[in-house]
């Protein structure tokens, strides 16, 4: 589990704090760490949060702007079923059953922001969201305003975890037990908290993020610490911890030990993004020094990026990890007719549904191969089989999609997380009269067969398996050479 929020890089514990201090506000001064908190948080692994215990609770689907689209039968919980999406499952605490009018709001709020921003904007067809109502014998979170405000809540949210003011921490175990209502595994979890106070955290291993659902920043909150907890990226500025960085290289993608000289030279973190200057994602691209709560001995990508200041864009490399965390759960192809790796005739048209872009300028590569060889011309995301001349015996043919977004120039990345492939098995039946193998009984197969026909041998003539190239054989032939192909 990894908390984020702002104050100190706690991460020998598995936990680092991380959330910019509350617009307007003064940043604070390099500080030593706060004590860890992971403790007090049960670690799971994947398999055992997806298999926790669901607490029951109303469940709704969502759009990509918060509202509901359908309301769920609470019984509904298939979790075998694959739904090839990235799911958000936002849960509350806090509120009481006359208040989650407002939680309704606060969740919408924070998906509209999400999906407002790129590479969310663009993918947001990849994502399912989902809400679930929680409902609290009290209003409010513990610490809320001020320490020693306790509050017996589902959830067991609290500010001034660890000693932090706004580290708005969740019982992560809880969360996703609630959040396991929604019908397919959560992939990311949101908890929202009642609360208008300024706060949030990210967990990294337990895929969850906290916000302070009424606070006016409160859907900026939501996009950055998502960014924490579902693309592990770190906070980019440089306040809270040390003030020189220690000598080691963070595995987050968004900062690194390494300078710009000393990053092209030994092709480091974001290399590829060097130079590049791009205004929808935080201007231009360099090694600017500070960040991981440190001044010195580290640098980040871009000057002001998501992770450094709320109401900013992500920089590149930090959209390119979210596409890349997003291919690892979610694929263009969403369906395919007939069903992948089943045997077809070569009169099937073969077709495949992909997941929609959304925007000008993003587009996918769609490429059919029958063997190994690419079928030229075939772009369409359907192929009529019946326009290719298979030759005898089984066949292979393969849709390949690739994702040809610019935004991502890692070539791992894009080979194995961006490309996806389906495939089916044709069987042809042999073409007895091509003598040749090309699929096209003509006169080089005439040629072919007259000799055998003429010595009744078996070499290349035997159509009906007798053991001799006879009159039988020469209706056989002929009935396909006069329609120059197969029956």
């Amino acid at each position: 589990m990894r908390t984020l929020f702002g104050l100190a890089s706690i991460s020998f514990c598995g936990v680092a704090l991380a959330l910019p201090p509350e617009p307007g506000q003064p940043r604070e001064a390099g500080r030593a760490p706060e004590p860890c908190i992971a403790s007090e948080f049960p670690f799971l692994d994947r398999e055992e949060m997806d298999n926790l215990t669901p607490i029951p609770a109303s469940v709704y689907r969502l759009n990509t702007q918060g509202q509901v689209i359908e309301v769920l039968d609470p019984g509904f919980r298939d979790r075998g079923l694959a739904n090839n999406r990235v799911n958000i499952v936002f849960v509350g605490d806090g509120y009481l059953s006359s208040e989650l009018g407002q939680y309704a709001l606060d969740v919408e709020s924070g998906a509209a922001r999400l999906f407002g921003y790129e590479p969310f904007k663009t993918y947001q067809n990849f994502f399912a969201t989902f809400r679930v109502d929680v409902v609290s014998s009290v209003s409010g979170v513990t610490n809320d305003p001020t320490p020693g405000i306790n509050r017996n809540t589902p959830l067991q949210m609290n500010f001034w975890c660890g000693g932090t003011e706004r580290l708005l921490c969740v019982n992560t175990t809880v969360a996703r037990q609630y959040a396991n209502n929604a019908p397919f595994p959560p992939d990311q979890v949101l908890a929202v908290a009642n609360s208008s106070k300024y706060g949030g955290a990210g967990y990294w291993t337990a895929d969850v993020g906290t916000y302070a659902g009424s606070n006016f920043a409160a859907p900026e909150v939501a996009v950055h610490e998502f960014g924490h907890a579902f693309a592990d990226l770190a906070d980019e500025y440089e306040y809270g911890g040390p003030t020189t960085h220690a000598a080691n290289e963070p595995t987050a993608v968004d900062v690194s030990i390494y300078n710009k000289t000393q990053m092209l030279a030994q092709s480091k973190k974001w290399f590829r993004w060097i130079g590049v200057n791009d205004p929808q994602f935080d201007g231009l691209h360099d090694c600017y020094e500070g960040g991981d709560y440190s001044y010195y001995g580290i640098y980040r990508p871009s000057y002001d990026s998501m992770m450094r200041n709320l109401y900013r864009p992500f920089n590149f490399p930090s959209a390119e990890a979210i596409i890349a965390s997003i291919y690892k759960l979610a694929k263009p192809i969403d369906s395919t007719n007939p069903a992948e790796l089943t045997t077809v005739t070569p009169s099937t048209v073969l077709s495949v549904t992909l997941l929609q872009l959304v925007g000008p300028g993003h587009s996918f590569k769609v490429e059919w191969l029958v063997g190994a060889s690419i079928v030229p011309g075939q772009s369409a995301p359907s192929f009529d089989l019946s326009t290719f001349n298979f030759r005898k015996g089984a066949n292979t043919v393969r849709c390949r999609v690739t994702d040809e977004t610019p935004w991502v120039r890692n070539p791992i990345a894009k080979s194995s997380l961006l490309t996806q492939e389906k495939k089916w098995y044709i069987s042809v039946a042999p073409c007895l009269a091509d003598l040749s193998g090309d699929r096209l009984v003509d006169d080089l197969d005439f040629q072919l067969f007259v000799p055998a026909y003429n010595e009744l041998t078996t070499d290349a003539g035997d159509m009906n398996n007798d053991g001799v190239t006879d009159d039988a054989d020469f209706v056989v032939f002929a009935a396909q050479y006069d329609a120059l192909g197969c029956p």
